[in-house]
């Protein structure tokens, strides 16, 4: 007999998720029968205490009727560990972005027999009463796939991200460019230059752009941009040999001063796209590196020499 047991921070809706257990069960394509409620794991009260026929593995749910937050993950590890359970369920009004790449984790690095599963509340429709709500998986293991829905499920930043820079580093290190390097989970990846503190980056941005460029931080690294900004000559002939197409765009000072090319795209986009854009960024990465290294050196020579 497979039994549930959820975990909930606002007693007031257990009712209600009772209610709509049926609605998660089809959601997970799972089957879910409420036989108990108010019963404790711990020090801990977990309210809901259904079962399925079908299988034999404890579950448990951590329900929070709000946004998720790191103390629920403890918990549910906990509860998990207290019952033997080898699914776990956490549901959340909102999931973040690093709550589930933590349970992606999850799934990825334990036995194929234990399934974490992350699940939105939601409203069917906008300000829908909630007798119409909606349960949402925003993360499953990659066996949940033979039900045919993993492919609707959004994918993780962190992860994407991680994947992308990964292969983009190990492009570059092919060339040369770089020796390999620790990949980052945030947005923005740097490169060394010739120059030291002026490293290159690759990055994408929350307004759906993707960048490679050249940080105007700290202020000397400003300094030394700002003498190529002020000489139009040298703009010009940095344009002509980047040889922008359509869709690339470069911006001389964004507002963290830097000097950088970028085009619109997203993590969310397609692996073709996604390919696209990390053949794009290595084009780039190995210009810039062309381009603005010699000017650079040259430009860092002559304030070094006027500071004689």
């Amino acid at each position: 007999m497979r039994k549930v047991r959820v975990i909930n921070e606002t007693p007031d809706s257990n009712p209600q998720l009772a209610d709509k257990l049926s609605l998660l069960s089809d959601a997970l394509h799972m089957d879910f029968e409420l036989v108990e409620q108010e019963s404790w794991i711990g020090h801990y009260n977990g309210d809901i205490l259904p079962h399925d026929q079908r299988n034999d593995a404890a579950i448990v749910i951590e329900h929070h009727s709000d946004e998720a937050s790191h103390y629920q993950l403890g918990q549910i590890l906990a509860s998990a560990e207290n019952y033997e359970a080898r699914i776990l369920i956490w549901m959340a009004d909102n999931i973040r972005e690093e709550h589930r790449a933590a349970l992606d984790w999850l799934n990825r690095w334990t036995p194929a027999e234990i399934e974490v599963y992350g699940v939105e509340i939601r409203n069917a429709e906008e300000n829908d009463a909630d007798a119409n709500l909606k349960f949402v998986p925003v993360v499953a293991p990659a066996s949940w796939s033979k039900c045919g829905e993993s492919e609707h499920i959004p994918k993780i930043q962190s992860v994407v991200l991680r994947d992308f820079f990964r292969a983009l580093v190990a492009d570059l290190s092919s060339r040369g460019f770089v020796d390999d390097q620790a990949i980052v989970t945030k947005h923005d990846q740097s490169f060394p230059s010739v120059l030291s503190g002026m490293d290159i980056h690759a990055s994408f941005e929350t307004d759906d752009k993707v960048w490679v460029y050249i940080p105007g931080w700290p202020s000397v690294n400003n300094r030394i941009l700002n003498k190529i900004r002020d000489d139009a000559g040298k703009r010009a002939k940095i344009e002509t040999e980047l040889d922008l197409p359509s869709g690339t765009t470069i911006d001389w000072k964004t507002r963290a001063g830097s000097i950088g090319v970028y085009r619109k795209a997203t993590l969310y986009d397609s692996e073709e796209e996604l390919e696209e854009i990390k053949q794009w960024m290595f084009h780039y990465l190995i210009k810039f590196k062309e381009v603005f290294n010699p000017r650079l050196k040259e430009i860092l020579a002559e304030l070094e020499n006027s500071n004689e």
